[in-house]
């Protein structure tokens, strides 16, 4: 029984090192495609926050 806890417990770290990662990873590259589209990183950064706080409300609704 101690084997699956510890098996559970570490599948769970796994899950939320990938979904950081994950995140991370389309920070960037959504960064990185709306500043090449107008050219300004205010405007990219800015977009991808406003995209980002959105999908939290929306998963959490």
């Amino acid at each position: 029984m101690k084997s699956k806890k510890k098996l559970q417990k570490i599948e769970w770290k796994q899950s939320v090192v990938k979904s950081i990662i994950y995140r991370s990873i389309t920070l960037l590259l959504g960064t990185l495609t709306v500043y090449i589209i107008t050219g300004s990183l205010s405007i990219a950064t800015g977009t991808i926050l406003l995209a980002e706080a959105v999908q939290v409300v929306i998963f959490l609704i």
